[in-house]
């Protein structure tokens, strides 16, 4: 098996968690049951999914041979402490926040001021996770303070783009009138393949020097339109360049001047925070993101 966030866990490996057994004891699956729509997609093309709340899943009794009987099933709920689910993760992070070792979400502890914690040494020291923790406004402190710094150096970036694309706003107006005088000379060259065509009908023009002008002509009108095709180009990159660079802006700059974080920009900027320490955070950025930075 792959870990998804950070490294390769042995696959010869298994252990048992409180959550593991939670869900093997509270799964309809063990008593006949076949369920499905249990989960929702929250962003189509990544793989995401959110449990959808019980009401809404489908369930079809008796489906196969059920493992146990009803009545053990209905002893092992009661037995289970209650657990409520909205269906949406209960803080900023959600499952973001990671044991660089194991690669696991770590735990988030409530007791007091909410911290997280990885879960995994409790249970095994076949990973070499370590005990620190770290609070969770501690925490949302480091990362705000990184997506403001991430923030000022990709707008500093960007307006440097900006001003040189701007100081090409001349080469953009020579482009144009490129355009205009070689569509005019196009147009020229097969008006007069016309006018020729007339002339050969008329008798004024031979049928050999016809098809020889017109051969002369059809090369050049193909290289002139190659010629259009490429400075049409390079002005769509300087003006749809132009055009995103000036969006991009417009979306960092009020992350200059934010004084709190959302589920949603946290959500949109960061893939996972890896806790290697009470004082060392390591964010990674989401793809998209990374990818402006280099990384």
């Amino acid at each position: 098996m792959v870990n998804m966030w950070t490294q390769a866990i042995d696959p010869d490996f298994c252990f048992w968690t409180n959550l593991a057994v939670r869900k093997i004891i509270s799964n309809g699956v063990y008593l006949g049951m076949a369920i499905s729509n249990r989960f929702k997609v929250t962003e189509p093309g990544t793989g995401k999914t959110a449990p959808r709340p019980k009401d809404e899943w489908i369930i079809v009794p008796d489906a196969h041979v059920p493992l146990v009987s009803e009545s053990d099933f209905k002893k092992a709920q009661l037995i289970l402490p209650k657990k409520k689910y909205n269906g949406e993760p209960a803080h900023i992070f959600g499952s973001k926040v990671r044991c660089p070792a194991c690669g696991h979400a770590m735990t988030r502890y409530t007791r007091q001021n909410p911290r997280f914690k990885c879960g995994t040494a409790k249970y095994t020291d076949h990973y070499g996770c370590r005990e620190h923790s770290v609070l969770q406004s501690d925490l949302e402190k480091t990362v705000l303070a990184s997506i403001k710094a991430y923030a000022a150096a990709a707008v500093d970036r960007e307006e440097l783009m900006l001003a040189a694309l701007s100081r090409g706003e001349s080469e953009k107006a020579e482009l144009a009138e490129r355009i205009r005088t070689e569509e005019n000379a196009v147009r020229l060259l097969e008006e007069s393949v016309a006018k020729n065509f007339t002339a050969l009908v008329s008798g004024k023009l031979t049928r050999d020097a016809f098809v020889s002008k017109k051969r002369v002509i059809t090369a050049t009108v193909t290289q002139k339109n190659a010629e259009l095709k490429a400075l049409r180009e390079r002005l769509h990159d300087i003006t749809v360049g132009k055009e995103n660079i000036e969006l991009g802006i417009a979306e960092l700059r009020p992350m200059l001047t934010i004084d709190g974080l959302s589920r949603e920009l946290v959500d949109m900027m960061i893939d996972k925070i890896l806790v290697h320490g009470e004082n060392d955070v390591e964010i990674v950025w989401a793809a998209r993101f990374a990818a402006d930075l280099g990384t």
